[in-house]
């Protein structure tokens, strides 16, 4: 089985409310690559939480993304499925906005601008950005 071009992890550090973890990021090749690997059919990018040998869902979340889909709309979509998901296992409640949770959507807030950063960084690091335009376009076409 192939193994994804780049693997790097999105770290959760939120000093404010003591919340810690990370999501692991891998980038494939192609499409069919990524398929193989996560099991899953025709999605343009996929986010997985999987389960502990115990049959308990996972902390961790997997975002896997292949190199014609790290576009700004299908990755920004796809680190707010994980932080959406990342919430509910925190039972945070972000679906009302009043002075009760009001912690709770900031955290949620926080958390996504934070993995955001990360994963744009991680795109300059790894020169990604040099090769692509993610920008402009739905699909990260070379330039």
């Amino acid at each position: 089985m192939s193994q994804p071009l780049y693997k790097f992890r999105l770290h959760i550090r939120n000093k404010d409310f003591n919340m810690k973890g990370y999501f692991l990021v891998q980038i494939w090749q192609t499409k069919q690559e990524m398929e193989e690997h996560t099991q899953y059919k025709g999605q343009h990018s996929i986010t997985v939480f999987p389960y502990t040998p115990s049959g308990k869902p996972s902390k961790t979340c997997k975002l896997n993304f292949w190199t014609r889909r790290l576009g700004i709309e299908y990755t920004t979509h796809e680190l707010l499925h994980a932080v959406l998901e990342w919430s509910r296992k925190h039972k945070l409640v972000v679906q009302y906005y009043s002075d009760k949770f009001y912690r709770d959507e900031e955290i949620f807030c926080q958390v996504y601008a934070e993995l955001a950063k990360q994963f744009y960084k991680k795109l300059y690091e790894l020169r990604l950005t040099e090769q692509y335009d993610f920008v402009e376009s739905r699909e990260f076409r070379k330039k």
